[in-house]
């Protein structure tokens, strides 16, 4: 059984994906499962790690398998992978009719339903539209700082949702809002241990002021009697087109409509203050699904002491990029970020070692000089029985890595505990006193973190040594 889907979300699960989209047919929701069990059912990340947000794919199935309140699963043929047919415009995603109308959050404001609450969803899927989404750390139910989310729907405050969209998961994010945005919320088939159905933010589509105010909306024009009206059916590249001709009349003092001469009344009237408006929305290429909404700031290295690099034991037998990547962790400073495999395939990439397959691949293959260097290919299968392939490295490719880790990781002559942290450092009573004042004057705990150089977790357990509820 074919379908056409449109990938809305692929969020972490237990090491795979939870995938989840439109069917491109029906406009309805499928949740793509790899059992009818309702737990273990994910899907292998290799299965759809090539494929992009709103990518159209022809995929293989053996027919729904509702579990609960997920009434959308859809059985998987994992022996036939998924093919991409299309895109779906990001434009289409504001206006075909897949945001939800409903008055609530899958029923009330909570973080999670209960039994009895769940048993009245016939549905486990659905995109809303929020304001105000913030990240911040919350008291869980079980007494521990969590990273959650919170954000207004319709009015009502909603915290303490987890967030299980790859790009947005990390903590590095706490302390930022985005204030608009659509995102796709999540119900699990079971509960957990103590009974409770948590709900999840699956996937996050940042928008533009702009875009919020035309989600939802029609143009009431079409191109023939307004050039310049806003086209949700048409690619954006077209739309943007359009409005940078309009431009371009206006600044030869020519009507963009007509061609004849601009009448300059015309440019002070509310109809072309919306077009100037669409304008800039356009060509200032607005934040996207996957791309981060906040200003970057200085990227987290890995430092490495050079004794301990000095001290790495290279393995006769190939590796993969991952273990090659814990080797270099095991000696890590404790300040900076892990070394992951993704950057370790981006150093051989750089030297020519290894190349993509075709352009846009996520796949590679080494080069001649690459095999020169013992790095070869291995074929593997998964649990069910679906290949796939990794790329090894062998002695002399580690050995080269090594020689060369300076352009993945800082190496360190000296600790960097003076000046990257204080965690295990004692808090004397100046220093508890300072941060007694900052908390009661209204800093974040993010920001605490940041002036004391010690961990969010440590601030908050120090806040409540000292008498403060938090």
């Amino acid at each position: 059984m074919k379908k056409s889907f449109v990938l809305m979300t692929r969020s972490y699960k237990y090491g795979g994906f939870c995938v989840a989209g439109i069917d491109a047919d029906t406009g309805t929701w499928l949740r793509l499962v790899s059992s009818s069990a309702p737990s273990g059912n994910e899907i292998p990340k290799y299965f759809f790690e090539a494929f992009d947000d709103l990518d159209i794919l022809e995929v293989e199935g053996k027919g729904m398998v509702p579990c609960g309140c997920q009434t959308e699963n859809f059985l998987l043929d994992m022996t036939v992978p998924p093919v991409r047919r299309g895109r779906l415009s990001y434009y289409e995603l504001l206006t075909k009719p897949y945001l939800s109308s409903s008055p609530d959050l899958f029923g009330n404001t909570l973080s999670y339903l209960t039994e009895a609450e769940i048993s009245r969803q016939h549905s486990s899927l659905g995109l809303f539209k929020v304001e105000s989404l913030r990240f911040e750390y919350a008291l869980s139910d079980d007494g521990k700082m969590r990273y959650r989310s919170r954000f207004l729907y319709r009015g009502a405050v909603h915290a303490g949702l987890s967030v299980t969209d790859p790009v947005y998961r990390n903590d590095e994010f706490a302390g930022q809002t985005i204030e608009q945005a659509l995102v796709v919320v999540s119900l699990p088939a079971i509960p957990y241990p103590n009974g409770k159905y948590y709900k999840f933010i699956a996937k996050i589509f940042p928008l533009t002021e702009e875009e919020a105010e035309f989600i939802g909306a029609r143009t009431t024009q079409t191109p023939e009697t307004d050039t310049y009206v806003r086209n949700f059916s048409a690619p954006p590249e077209d739309d943007a087109a359009r409005m940078a001709n309009f431009l371009q009349s206006l600044a030869e003092g020519k009507d963009p409509d007509t061609g004849g001469e601009l009448d300059p009344s015309l440019v002070l009237s509310p109809a072309y203050a919306e077009k100037f408006r669409l304008a800039a929305s356009l060509l200032s290429k607005p934040t996207r699904s996957g791309e981060r909404s906040r200003e970057k700031g200085p990227e987290k290295r890995t430092y490495v002491l050079r004794e301990e690099l000095e001290r790495m034991e290279l393995s006769d037998e190939p590796v993969t990029a991952s273990a090659l990547c814990n080797m270099v962790n095991a000696l890590r400073e404790p300040y900076g970020k892990n070394l992951t495999a993704v950057r370790v395939g981006e150093f051989f990439l750089a030297a020519g070692m290894l190349e993509k397959d075709s352009e846009g691949s996520k796949k590679k293959s080494p080069t001649a000089l690459g095999r020169e260097h013992g790095i070869g290919t291995e074929l593997r299968y998964s649990a069910n029985g679906i290949g796939y392939t990794i790329v090894l490295y062998g002695k002399a490719a580690q050995q080269f890595f090594v020689d060369n880790i300076e352009q993945c990781v800082e190496v360190l002559d000296a600790p960097l505990t003076a000046s990257f942290g204080r965690s295990w450092e004692p808090w004397d009573e100046r220093e508890q006193a300072e941060l007694a004042r900052e908390y009661s004057a209204g800093l974040r705990l993010e920001e605490l973190a940041a002036r004391h150089k010690r961990s969010v977790s440590a601030i908050v357990r120090r806040l409540r040594r000292i008498g403060f509820e938090v």
